[in-house]
């Protein structure tokens, strides 16, 4: 706030406002926050011009009128688009954990829906912005999610494939043949949840966040697999008897069990902004690479299994960011909200500080032991 202290006389020093000198006879004012002085007559609201009284606003050293200033400079809510609310003479305010320059009246946060992809606040009607895209199964994206949405099997392959030479050519790990020819697939949420209870929620990938309310668990992909033991007939377990004509069984060894392993399909949500949506596919690419690996037991502790998972996702929004960094378009923000890059280290700011002990907890410990080990000792280890 400003005020002003009155004097006549200033010994022909200039007028801040108009650059004239104030004489001895000119009315003048000085500012004290500034220490600049003016002519009575040109202490006037940058804002609207007209005439300022003894008691004004400052902003970058111009002066206006409190109410002209609350107009113009006063924080506002990008929900509602009115001014924040002053409490205590404190303006109050809530925000995104993320992204904090997103400034919202506190009431807001009750019963405005939020973007499934980054939680993310919907506008008011009122507020003249983007509304959210309603997704039919029940969910709704902002605007900048939707920018580049996944919304079919079709459109899910090419990023299954750029996942796979991602882990084949950066993280260096041998693939099994069959990782190549796994059904991908983008389907809705019932469809997600009831395959997730038939498999009784096994190697999938869950968000703790506010896609689905600060404190529950959301299905978001799901690994198929089918892990069995096969009776079937060993080297020298039969032969031909000529005498009777019949094939006889040999004894006491008849059969050799053999493991065999395979991964049905991978299920990702569809309707996910594509960089989210490839990170999905990465955990559960790594969820088939340990299925399908011969040396790696098939009851692995969850937290190691899905740390490991995680690890492979964060990693793979490593390497899209590492991709898009020369892209001026990733960094664009628009009226939709966030840039492409804002919303990528959003999603990996998601897995770093998930709550859960299984998800979060595990992606800490396995990052540090990559950290410390490198992948390739990490895997060998496991």
């Amino acid at each position: 706030r400003g005020g002003l202290w009155r004097g006549a006389g200033a010994g022909g020093s200039p007028c801040v406002q108009c650059g004239q000198p104030i004489t001895a006879w000119d009315d003048h004012v000085t500012i004290p926050q500034t220490g600049g002085r003016l002519h009575r007559r040109c202490l006037v609201c940058d804002g609207c011009g007209r005439a300022l009284e003894a008691r004004f606003a400052l902003h970058e050293g111009k002066p206006y009128h409190q109410q002209c200033y609350r107009e113009l400079y006063h924080p506002r809510c990008v929900l509602c688009s009115g001014a924040l609310p002053v409490e205590g003479g404190r303006v109050r305010w809530s925000v995104h954990s993320f992204f904090e320059d997103e400034k919202f009246c506190g009431h807001h946060g009750d019963t405005a829906r939020r973007c499934f992809a980054c939680g993310r606040f919907e506008p008011l009607a009122s507020s003249g912005k983007p509304s959210f895209a309603d997704v039919p199964d029940g969910r709704a994206l902002c605007m900048a999610c939707a920018r580049t949405c996944v919304v079919d099997s079709e459109e899910a392959r090419p990023l299954y494939e750029r996942v796979l030479a991602f882990m084949r050519d950066e993280l260096h790990l041998t693939l099994h043949a069959d990782m190549r020819t796994i059904p991908v697939l983008a389907v809705d949420l019932p469809t997600l949840n009831d395959r997730t209870a038939r498999e009784g929620g096994n190697h999938g990938h869950h968000h703790h966040g506010p896609g689905g309310g600060e404190h529950q668990s959301v299905v978001r992909g799901l690994c198929l697999s089918e892990v069995g033991r096969v009776p079937h007939m060993a080297p020298g377990a039969a032969r031909y008897d000529r005498a009777t004509g019949r094939y006889v069984i040999q004894r006491p060894h008849v059969y050799a069990i053999e493991e065999v392993r395979s991964v049905t399909a991978v299920l990702v949500l569809f309707a996910l902004p594509a960089t989210l949506f490839t990170s999905i596919l990465a955990h559960e690419a790594m969820h088939a690479y340990l299925r399908l690996h011969p040396r790696i037991g098939t009851a692995l502790d969850p937290a190691l299994e899905e740390g490991l998972c995680q690890l492979v996702a964060h990693k793979m929004l490593e390497s899209e960011a590492a991709r898009a960094a020369s892209d001026p378009a990733d960094a664009v923000e628009d009226a939709d909200g966030p840039s492409n890059r804002r919303l990528r280290q959003y999603f990996r700011h998601s897995i770093e500080t998930d709550p859960s002990p299984v998800y979060g907890d595990g992606f800490r410990r396995a990052a540090e032991a990559c950290a410390a080990l490198g992948l390739d000792v990490l895997i060998e280890h496991v």
